[in-house]
């Protein structure tokens, strides 16, 4: 696996549950 493909991966990981929060609070607000 290229070293690019782990680091995003590494960040994807990172972001995800920041990103699940931040959705849930944007479709609360356009409800």
């Amino acid at each position: 696996v290229p070293f690019e493909v782990l680091v995003k991966r590494q960040i994807a990981r990172l972001l995800d549950p920041s990103l699940q929060c931040a959705r849930f609070i944007y479709d609360e607000l356009i409800k």
